[in-house]
């Protein structure tokens, strides 16, 4: 009795598997991008100073960062953390 119940949970764990519909990749990964470089889901013009480097005032201290695409500073604090400040750089 147990192992045909262990076959029937096998079988209809990889049935409803199968049956599971996958997104398309280009769709998921249009979608990261945009989220990654500050843009969000919309279609927002890209900064053209993008990419170059700027200062920017995080907790009353200046720091160099990179800026974004949405035309603000990007600071990395050590360890993990990611802030985005207005710049004059990057307008």
């Amino acid at each position: 009795m147990q192992f045909s119940l262990s076959i029937l949970f096998l079988t209809s764990i990889m049935a409803t598997s199968s049956l599971a519909g996958n997104i398309p990749m280009g769709a998921r990964a249009d979608t990261f991008s945009n989220f990654a470089n500050g843009v969000g889901a919309s279609n927002q013009p890209v900064s053209a100073k993008a990419g170059q480097p700027c200062t920017g005032t995080v907790d009353g201290l200046q720091k160099t960062g990179t800026c974004t695409a949405n035309g603000r500073c990007g600071i990395n604090i050590p360890p993990n953390e990611f802030d985005q400040v207005a710049s004059a750089d990057c307008q």
